[in-house]
């Protein structure tokens, strides 16, 4: 009875030590080792609970301790749970390999967060520390000037780990417009990587698509464009998305948090193309967004991280999963009215 056979009933109190460790060093359990039976022994819930407050580095840890704490950390339920708090995606298709798809999706998280924008132009100062991109060019650059400074980012951009997920690969970044500068010449938009060192126009060339501040205009491969969405200058908030099937893409456009809409279609090699900003004239100045904070404490991902996009990406992936998905029963449903012998059912989400 007392305090002493309390500690005996208890022994995951950090205080437990019933005679002196160097008179029987194996019979003494760290905290750790007395309270895993305890773990061990909570109903998955509670189990799925602790861990979803476990950075993904201590799981791994956790994983390495013992057999029993490598048999809690393969558990396909509990990288389900993971991959439903943290990337918010809750398609049933993880039931599959919930591990592979949670690890995949933190490589993608961990590429963004290091993603900087990589100024391999002239005609740009080198950028700052907090991303600053300006145009280092004169008043009297005209329009057809060879003068355009391009940045791309540092890497490739990877496909937004959160949400649900389907055939499509969502790319998506956002450019914050600090300064329109004198004639509001921003471009945003997407192109190959080598295109920076050209010197012109985002979209005027092969290689490039383009939304511009000044017109409100779309661009590829023209110098005139076609007429698509509003104008924007300083403050503004431009987004764009690269949905790619297969081999093709297509480009959509938001501003300040709305959808303006679909640009392009049928976008060959969409895997080559970087996301891309053009500055033109004097005082302009922008900023990548790539919608999540840049941090070591961000890179550990020990919370759900916060996504800084003014536009709701996720709510726009579930609009894209649902357009496929019916468009993937109208094409089941054609086919079994031409040959219902060749139809076979498909599995649902």
């Amino acid at each position: 009875g007392g305090w002493k056979g309390m500690m005996e009933r208890y022994p995951l109190l950090p205080t437990v030590k019933m005679m002196p460790q160097a008179e029987h060093p194996r019979q003494v359990a760290t905290p750790a080792e007395a309270a895993l039976p305890l773990i061990l022994a909570l109903p998955r819930e509670c189990i799925a609970h602790i861990f979803l407050h476990l950075p993904p580095s201590s799981i791994s840890m956790f994983r390495l301790t013992c057999l029993e704490c490598a048999a809690v950390a393969r558990l396909p339920w509990l990288w389900h749970e993971l991959c439903v708090h943290i990337w918010r995606a809750r398609s049933k298709r993880f039931d599959i390999d919930p591990t592979s798809v949670f690890m995949q999706r933190l490589r993608r998280y961990r590429q963004l967060v290091r993603l900087g924008p990589a100024v391999w132009s002239r005609w740009l100062h080198p950028a700052t520390d907090d991303g600053l991109i300006a145009y280092a060019g004169s008043d009297s650059d005209t329009a057809f000037s060879r003068t355009v400074g391009v940045a791309i980012p540092s890497a490739p951009l990877p496909a937004w780990p959160f949400g649900e997920r389907d055939a499509h690969t969502v790319q998506y970044f956002e450019v914050r417009v600090v300064s329109g500068g004198a004639l509001s010449r921003v471009g945003v938009g997407w192109c190959a990587r080598s295109f920076p060192s050209r010197g012109t126009q985002l979209g005027w060339e092969a290689g490039s698509y383009a939304y511009m501040g000044a017109t409100g205009h779309t661009h590829h491969r023209s110098a005139g464009g076609a007429a698509f969405g509003p104008s924007f200058s300083t403050g503004a908030v431009v987004g764009s998305g690269l949905v790619s099937v297969c081999d093709t893409g297509a480009i959509f456009y938001t501003l300040n948090g709305k959808l303006v809409g679909t640009a392009f279609t049928d976008v060959p090699d969409p895997e080559a193309l970087f996301p891309a900003v053009s500055l033109h004239s004097a005082g302009e100045a922008c900023q990548f967004d790539f919608g999540v904070e840049r941090s070591d404490e961000a890179y550990q991902l020990s919370t759900p991280p916060r996504c800084t996009f003014a536009f709701d990406l996720e709510a726009h992936v579930r609009v894209l999963h649902e357009q496929a998905r019916r468009a993937s029963a109208e094409a089941l449903r054609r086919a079994a009215v031409q040959n219902p012998a060749a139809v076979v059912e498909q599995p649902h989400d």
